[in-house]
């Protein structure tokens, strides 16, 4: 599971996975051994909001794969400038408080945006491939987590409503993260991903 407030993934036991299934569906555990093992670990308290648990589709297509527009065109200094805007809130704000702003940002766009049609899949589809290709001009190794946040603020404010995917596999461990639109896997291929258990949607 994801822990928000430290920033960390935290693999927890079965009968712990138990309760927290059962509280998620509304049921009270009686495993008592089990629920203050989580109390101890601070993922279980009286207050706060009840957080459901993650039932998500992968996507079947790639904005990587598909034609894209050629006026779709990001520039390089926005790609840089968001890259590195990026990397800052992620290390000094905390994944919290990125993924809140993100989150605001797409309200915003809801309000003016409709859904995404399939004239759009290609303009999005070039937007992305040009964040790409721009993005290999960047002397850092990409990550895909300030990656998808840098995208994310991008597409939004070319008027594009997307939602941020974390999600893990356990053997060997490894997290991964990409954008989706609607039914489109933004940064990433579909092999890319179909490994991975979705465990946040934001």
């Amino acid at each position: 599971m994801l822990d928000l407030s430290t920033d960390r993934y935290r693999l927890i036991g079965a009968r712990e996975t138990e309760a927290l299934v059962a509280l998620a569906a509304g049921v009270v555990p009686t495993d008592e051994a089990a629920l203050g093992a989580l109390h101890a670990q601070g993922l279980l308290t009286t207050h706060g909001r009840p957080v459901g648990l993650v039932e998500h589709a992968l996507p079947i297509r790639s904005a990587l794969e598909l034609p894209s527009r050629t006026d779709a065109i990001l520039p390089f200094v926005d790609v840089l400038a968001a890259v590195m805007r990026a990397s800052l809130g992620l290390r000094f704000r905390g994944l919290r408080r990125v993924l809140d702003a993100s989150s605001r940002l797409d309200m915003l766009v809801a309000i003016t945006r409709r859904d995404t049609p399939e004239g759009d899949a290609a303009m999005l589809a070039g937007l992305t491939q040009s964040y790409v290709r721009q993005r290999r001009r960047i002397p850092s190794a990409s990550v895909c987590l300030r990656d998808s946040v840098a995208l994310r603020r991008l597409l939004a404010h070319a008027g594009f409503r997307t939602s941020l995917v974390i999600a893990v596999r356990l053997a060997p461990f490894a997290a991964h993260c990409w954008l989706e639109a609607d039914d489109l896997i933004l940064n990433d291929i579909c092999d890319g991903v179909s490994g991975y258990t979705p465990i946040l949607v934001a």
